[in-house]
């Protein structure tokens, strides 16, 4: 199991390191991370083989991605940053990003879902706009305020999990350092990323709790 997390960091006791460690590894043991509890509607189970084979193809796609876009970074506008880099990066994830237009929560994961997406190229904590927010805090209002429990805010170099989380001084998420994993062409910490921030594990089950959430728990009951 790795032993370090040079690009993925958490704040707030929403994932253990444990987990996030488990979550990188050849073989996780937690059954959530197994490939069948990727299969949402519209997508069946995948073999264990055709499991990795599709964590290696995103990363490839991603990887190339990246270098693209960040011969341009300096000079990214928002547009971009969504259309060339973020948006291609979560469909590898198997999202499908509907936007929302004159919503601060740009974007919702796929069409019928409430799941909130804010795509950004300002930094996640810097604080501007009419409410003196910043994005990861627009998103934070968002999900403490909403029906849904966890979301993602991301900028051109960082993507975030948030979760419904009620703390006056600190901050709770999962960060994962995107110009780290690509430069670096760090796949543990990308598969991490594909673990934890693909379109299944924000989808309820018939209890009403996704697999983020069953992690979350796992977490507390670490200590």
């Amino acid at each position: 199991m790795p032993d370090t997390l040079d690009f993925i960091h958490t704040s707030g006791g929403l994932m253990s390191p444990t987990i996030l460690a488990d979550a990188m590894g050849d073989s996780p043991s937690r059954g959530l991370f197994a490939p069948a509890n990727f299969a949402f509607e519209g997508r069946e189970a995948e073999t264990p083989s055709k499991h990795q084979e599709t964590i290696e193809a995103a990363f490839s796609l991603a990887s190339e991605g990246w270098d693209e876009f960040s011969k341009g970074l300096e000079d990214a506008t928002t547009g971009t940053t969504r259309q060339d880099w973020l948006r291609p990066l979560l469909q590898l994830l198997e999202f499908e990003p509907q936007f929302q237009r004159g919503d601060a929560i740009n974007h919702r994961g796929w069409d019928g879902s409430v799941v909130p997406v804010l795509l950004t190229d300002a930094d996640l904590d810097v604080r501007s706009g009419r409410d003196k927010r910043s994005p990861h805090e627009e998103l934070q209002a968002h999900l403490n305020e909403s029906e849904a429990q966890w979301g993602i805010a991301a900028n051109a170099t960082q993507l975030r999990i948030l979760r419904d989380y009620h703390h006056t001084h600190l901050k709770g998420f999962v960060a994962f350092d995107l110009t780290g994993i690509f430069e670096s062409r760090d796949f543990a910490s990308f598969r991490a990323l594909y673990r934890l921030a693909h379109r299944s594990r924000f989808v309820v089950d018939a209890e009403g709790k996704c697999p983020l959430e069953a992690l979350f728990d796992a977490s507390k009951a670490e200590g």
